[in-house]
This record gives structure tokens, sequence and C-alpha cells, in this order.
């Protein structure tokens, strides 16, 4: 068999849908279509996300009718069994609470909350206010876990000598997320600050101080995964996504205590 023929056999044929492809992008290029064809596209996800939320109805309203100890805020994809899940964005086993507004729970209602990785997405004024939410809804005792990226492990990338874990750290960050970039810490710095809807980032001391001014006393921190009591131990599923030893790098975790005696801290 000749060269031509195994040439021939590997060419691909024609394929119409690539074709149409192409025609659409140019059409859209039109001036008096792309504006028309913007809208159409944000209806359309309108439309897709409440059929989306129509068709949770039942299911949400099995949820709402238990009686719940443990809240998860911000849950993502990361569904617990036996805990009320809570996000944003809701899913068929997690309702829709907006962070920002009052939370819909009444005073004292859990034993325990969680949240990972989310309250870097929000303002400052908006994660205080999240976090007295948190503490009204938390029982007396109860404990509150948070985690977040950790300000003081990017700006220690800054220091004269890296570590091999931390080049190999900046390598990855660099090369998944930004690779037209040098890798350099600023580099990471940058993309921490502003990818993602990042809109603040903490450290141990500006974070704990923040909790003590909502009420919580009896900060500690942990490892992610790691905590003294078995209903906070391996929550964290951030490592799925960047890896077990990278998360447990960037990551600050914190659990905080209302204390019974605790004061009340208004808005």
């Amino acid at each position: 068999m000749g060269p031509t023929t195994i040439v021939e056999r590997t060419l691909p044929g024609p394929n119409p849908n690539g074709a149409l492809r192409r025609i659409w992008r140019e059409i859209k290029k039109i001036p008096s279509v792309s504006p028309v064809w913007g809208v159409l596209r944000a209806q359309y996800f309108k439309v897709h996300a409440l059929q989306e939320r129509i068709s949770y109805i039942p299911r949400h309203r099995e949820i709402r009718g238990q009686q719940w100890t443990k809240l998860q805020v911000g849950a993502g994809g990361n569904v617990f069994p036996n805990w009320l899940n809570t996000d944003r964005r809701p899913g068929r086993d997690v309702l829709s609470v907006d962070v920002t507004r009052p939370l819909p729970f009444r005073d004292g209602e859990f034993s325990c909350v969680f949240s990972e990785h989310m309250i870097e997405h929000l303002a400052f004024e908006q994660g205080r206010r999240m976090l007295l939410e948190i503490h009204r809804v938390l029982a007396d005792n109860g404990k509150l876990r948070v985690s977040t990226p950790d300000f003081d492990f990017f700006l220690g990338l800054f220091r004269g000598e890296i570590r091999r874990e931390e080049q190999e750290f900046m390598d990855w960050h660099t090369r998944s997320y930004t690779p037209h970039l040098p890798v350099h810490p600023l580099s990471v710095m940058n993309t921490m600050f502003h990818r993602w809807g990042h809109q603040h980032l903490y450290n141990q001391q500006t974070l704990s101080l923040l909790l003590q001014d909502c009420g919580f006393d009896r900060i500690t921190r942990h490892r992610t995964g790691e905590s003294d009591d078995p209903e906070l131990h391996s929550l964290e599923a951030h490592g799925k996504l960047v890896g077990e030893s990278h998360n447990r790098m960037e990551t600050l975790v914190l659990e905080a205590t209302k204390s019974a005696r605790g004061r009340s801290v208004e808005a």
C-alpha cells in the first residue's frame, strides 16, 4: 500500500457541523446580530436556571421539612450526608441561600457550621455580616469551621529562599492558571487576588480578629481534614481540585466556638 493511499485514509471526512459553526461565528460578527445573540444567550441560561430550580422544588420541600443540626454554607458540589447543604446556586441536595442576606434559620438552630473556600469571595463587610449570622444560628457552645486561602503562605513566597515544595506549588499554580505569566510569587499573588471572584484574603491574625469581633472565642488553627471534633473532621474537599499537598500549604483552617456567655454583636 503506497503512502498516497495512507494519506487518503487518514484525512478527515467532511464535517457539515463544523462548516455550520464557522458560518454562525461569522454571522455573529455582524454588528446588528451580535447584541441580539448576547441577549438571547443570556435569556436562555436564565430560563435553564429557572427550570433547574423548579425541578428541585419537591426535593427541597422535603429537605426543609427535616430537622438539621449541622449546616454547610457555600457547599458547591461538596454535599455531606446528614448536613443541611446550602449554596447561592442550588442543586438537587443543596438549598439556595444567599449569605449576603440574613440566613433563613432560627437562632441557635445548629451545633456546627462549616464553610470552605467561600469567605474570600465576599467583600470584608459581607464576610463580617455572614459570620454574625452564623454566630446567631449557632447554639451555645456550637462550633464554626472556616477554611480560606492563607495570605501568609502566599506572602512567604517572596522571601529570599523558597523551599522545594513551595517552588513546586508556584510551578503548578502558574502552569495551571496563568501559563502566559512568568513563574514568580507576584504572578501567584495577583492570581489569588483577582481570579475566581476573590474579594478579600485573610491570614490567621486578621480572620481571628474578625471572628472575635463577631462574638466567637476559643479560636484554634487546624490542618485541612484534621480536627479535635469528630463532627468537623475530614470535611475539606478543595484538595480534590488542587491536590491535597497544595491544599494543605495554601489553606488556612480555623475553628471557633460560640460561648454560652458570648456577647451578642450588632451588624
